[in-house]
């Protein structure tokens, strides 16, 4: 159940936007337990891009480059670092 709402996401909105955000269903928000910061870093550690957050934020952020698969990554206050390598569709 942990890593249901820790691990980060790829996401696509109906515009085609695309984000990354903590767990299916958001992660908490709130002063005992958050999320500090998304980042997402290209394979070869080139580019990367990071939203620090703060209590009440939503943990999500969208990509403002195209990466190609990347690596995300998002920091809890209490259970630390989760990574999830991202594989776009490149339909």
């Amino acid at each position: 159940m942990k890593g249901e709402y820790h691990l980060p996401v790829h996401t696509k909105d109906e515009f085609g936007n695309e984000y990354i955000q903590v767990g299916r269903e958001f992660h908490p928000m709130s002063a005992e337990h958050h999320i500090d910061f998304i980042q997402m870093i290209s394979q070869d550690g080139m580019t990367a891009q990071i939203k620090f957050l703060k209590v009440g934020d939503t943990p999500k952020i969208k990509t403002i480059q195209d990466y190609g698969d990347y690596i995300a990554r998002e920091h809890c206050n209490i259970h630390g670092l989760w990574a999830n390598l991202i594989t776009r569709d490149k339909s």
